[in-house]
């Protein structure tokens, strides 16, 4: 036995969890690039917890928008939005090779369109799939597992409609935000804020190019932003959740895949309020509404559906506050029941994520320059309890996204 396989075996017999890293991207705040920060978690013996910065990147791009992680690869991917950028700028996909003290290398840099803010593995890891929500297009790559990023295709997203979507000021073309693999590995779904529909394209496993199918279309106005599939079939069908986040609600579709690789259709099943019950909010000028749902996704065990709101300020003013809201998902017919609202411990959460053991969520807050860790109530099941917390010094005092590295 190694030495190393030695001393891991030792903290488990004590009792003892080894710390986990978690990467944070950071939009810039001001005239310094924008970081990636390492944080490490640690688990101590009373079950407390304690969270401490161990790594600072300077990404060399004003904002980093979205970071995801091939684990078996030990490759942490970056997206650069290009945010602050004019018609002539560029973003950026950049490469980091992980490492357990938390220190990233750069592997490669692949100088790509602005607006990216989002990246998706495909075909069994082997393509990554990025939306650019300025341009409406997408940016499709092959990688490989040494870090190597090769141009697939790029496909513009053309629109629905003949005039800007009735919230004129973001509808005004499409603008994809997020890319979705569905449960069959067989598509990959796209959400447009800006066309209020949701885009499905096959994928070629062979070749790794994307062919257009038939579309979700929503009313107009809804501005779709992320989903979420069920992670197992409820009653024969998986169940797809829509976050609207121009009208700050849910939508729930049943899902049914027609042969032969013909597409989804999805049919509406259901809608539901992001607020507490009895609370309403006033619309902004433009109609959108004044709190914006921005992340979406379901424990492991497919049992709660998370969502976090921005803008909401439920539980504070001075300073902002916002909230996370839950909902219990029916094993029956995915009907969600929603559970009271929680604290994020800052304002804006544009992004959390949840560990795999389903008992921990990151929630950075974009507008309060830190983060925290919260913990699964089993008993009423929502992740209510601050465990660890962090705020970041200037160059990464912008936090937008985080990943969990197990």
């Amino acid at each position: 036995m190694s030495l190393a396989a030695f001393l891991l075996l030792a903290l488990r017999t004590c009792g003892f969890a080894a710390a986990v890293n978690i990467y944070v991207a950071s939009y810039s705040g001001g005239s310094q690039a924008g970081n990636i920060t390492t944080l490490s978690l640690l688990r101590n013996p009373d079950e407390s917890y304690s969270l401490s910065q161990t790594a600072t990147v300077n990404t060399s791009t004003n904002s980093p928008s979205w970071l995801t992680l091939s684990r078996q690869n030990n490759l942490l991917y970056m997206v650069d939005e290009a945010i602050n950028g004019t018609a002539n700028s560029k973003g950026a996909l950049v490469v980091y090779r992980t490492s357990y003290s938390g220190k990233l290398t750069e592997v490669s840099r692949t100088e790509a369109l602005i607006g990216g803010v989002d990246a998706t593995f495909f075909a069994n890891g082997q393509a990554l799939v990025v939306p650019h929500y300025t341009g409406g297009n997408l940016q499709s790559y092959n990688i490989d597992p040494k870090g190597g990023v090769k141009p697939i295709e790029t496909i513009y997203i053309k629109s629905r409609k003949s005039n800007p979507g009735p919230i004129v000021q973001r509808q005004e073309a499409p603008h994809p935000h997020q890319a979705i693999l569905d449960p069959t590995r067989s598509f990959i779904l796209i959400p447009d804020l800006g066309d209020d529909e949701v885009h499905v394209f096959a994928i070629d496993q062979e070749t790794h190019k994307l062919t257009k199918k038939e579309s979700l279309q929503t009313k107009l106005g809804v501005g779709p932003r992320h989903g979420v599939f069920t992670p197992d079939l409820i009653n024969g069908k998986y169940v797809f959740y829509l976050v609207g986040e121009l009208t700050g609600d849910i939508k729930a579709y049943s899902v049914t895949y027609k042969p032969d690789n013909g597409g989804i259709s999805f049919d509406e099943v259901a809608s539901y309020a992001i607020v507490n019950p009895g609370v309403t909010y006033p619309r902004k000028q433009d109609g959108s509404s004044h709190v914006a749902p921005a992340e979406i996704d379901i424990t492991a065990d497919g049992s709660t559906l998370v969502l976090s709101i921005r803008n909401d300020t439920t539980f504070g003013t001075a300073p902002p506050v916002d909230s996370l809201v839950h909902y219990s998902i029916s094993p029956v017919n995915g009907t969600l029941t929603q559970k009271p609202l929680v604290s994020a411990y800052g304002s804006f959460p544009r992004h959390f994520a949840i560990n795999k053991a389903g008992n921990l969520m990151v929630v950075p807050s974009q507008l309060s320059g830190k983060l925290v860790i919260l913990r699964k109530n089993p008993k009423i099941g929502v992740f209510d309890e601050k465990v660890a917390s962090v705020e970041f010094a200037a160059g990464a005092n912008v936090p937008v996204c985080a990943v969990w590295d197990e």
